[in-house]
């Protein structure tokens, strides 16, 4: 029940919809010769000026940067990636193509390569979504390893399965820590989920490391030693702002359920 409200509250609060749905109302004002439609018409272009502003590339940027980026990570036993809803198409030809999400797993195999850790965690991801011809980030990442001829020694990179959401995924990898007796780890996430990821993890009594993926170019744009912000114009700031809202609503959800 909690998962579906989830999603559904992800749609409505999708900013494009109301930059399609708004134009509708207008005109259906303007057919029935309303006066609310100057109200409507205003309200619009003062929502349409909002979501393309600097101001959700400044909130952005703010909020990935909560916890910063870790430029010469030292050792950790592993690293734990969350994984999410994110498919990837399948072509016939057995090719497919990475969606941006899939950069996590990228920073995780960097730690891995590079024998920062010595175990990678991750979850399969979310299977309600998954139709013929997708893969979930984690068979993903695995299909990509095989076909790069990637190889690792046995038990490098462990898969959780059946899991719906960050809270799920804290409960199977706090289990499984105990299991291998890890204690230190780094928390592969995107910068701007770190917040609440760590809230739900250091709710369950463990201390991971943040280790943020900046999925989105804009998120760098900051100058972290000078702490200037460089302003954009974006057309794709409705996509940050979903997101921003995302991770706001998804706090305050998760503290009503007692998760952080």
């Amino acid at each position: 029940m909690f998962y579906s409200i989830s999603k559904l509250l992800n749609i409505l609060i999708i900013p494009t919809t109301y930059m399609y749905l708004l134009p509708l109302v207008i005109l259906l004002l303007m057919l029935l010769k309303k006066r609310q439609v100057k109200h409507v018409v205003l309200l619009y272009l003062f929502y349409f000026f909002l979501i393309t502003s600097p101001l959700v590339s400044y909130l952005y940027q703010s909020y990935s940067l909560t916890y910063p980026a870790i430029n010469n990570p030292p050792p950790l036993a592993a690293a734990v990636i969350l994984s999410g809803d994110a498919l990837t198409y399948v072509r016939a030809d057995d090719r497919f193509f990475l969606n941006k999400s899939f950069q996590r797993q990228l920073d995780g195999l960097r730690l891995l390569q590079k024998q920062t850790v010595q175990k990678l965690i991750l979850s399969r991801g979310n299977n309600q979504w998954l139709n013929t011809g997708f893969l979930n980030e984690g068979d993903a990442f695995l299909k990509l390893l095989q076909d790069l001829n990637i190889s690792y020694k046995n038990n490098s990179i462990i898969i959780i399965d059946d899991v719906l959401n960050t809270y799920e995924e804290a409960l199977k990898v706090k289990a499984l820590l105990q299991q291998e007796k890890i204690d230190h780890f780094y928390l592969v996430t995107t910068a701007i989920h770190m917040k609440r990821a760590m809230k739900v993890f250091q709710k369950q009594g463990m201390s991971p490391v943040a280790f943020p993926v900046y999925a989105e170019p804009i998120a760098l744009d900051r100058d972290s030693r000078s702490g200037n912000f460089h302003w954009h114009w974006h057309w794709h700031n409705p996509d940050l702002l979903y997101q921003l809202l995302h991770e706001e609503i998804g706090i305050f959800a998760y503290t009503l359920k007692g998760y952080i």
